[in-house]
C-alpha cells in the first residue's frame, strides 16, 4: 500500500495573494484609463471640467468625482462636443455595473 500526503495550503495562500495582487494592478490601470477618457471626452470650453476629475480609490472601490456643477448639463448633451451620457458610455466600455453608474449631488 502507499499512502501519500499532499499540502498545498502554502502553494493556495501564495496563488491567492498573487491573484489578488494581479486584479489589484488590472483595477487601478482600468480606473486610471476610465479618468483619462473622462478627461480626454469632456466636452472643453476652458478646460476647468475636463481637468477637474478626481479619484479615490479603496481595494475594491473607486469613486470618481468632478465638482464642476455643470458637468450634469455636459454629461446630459448640453455641449455638441459630445453626446449625452458621454460619462456612462466611458464607463459602460469598462465593463458591467453594478449599481447606478452615475449620482448627482
Amino acid at each position: 500500500m502507499i499512502k501519500i500526503s499532499l499540502k498545498y495550503e502554502e502553494d493556495l495562500r501564495k496563488a491567492k495573494a498573487e491573484a489578488h495582487k494581479k486584479s489589484q494592478g488590472t483595477f487601478s490601470t482600468t480606473v486610471d484609463r476610465v479618468v483619462s477618457q473622462l478627461e480626454s471626452e469632456t466636452p472643453v470650453l476652458s478646460g476647468l471640467a475636463a481637468s477637474s476629475w478626481e479619484t479615490a480609490k479603496k481595494q475594491k472601490t473607486a469613486t470618481v468625482t468632478n465638482s464642476q456643477e455643470y458637468v450634469k448639463m455636459l454629461n446630459a448633451g448640453s455641449s455638441k462636443q459630445a453626446p449625452a451620457f458621454f460619462v456612462e458610455s466611458i464607463l459602460l466600455r469598462h465593463g458591467k455595473p453594478k449599481g447606478s453608474l452615475v449620482e448627482y449631488k
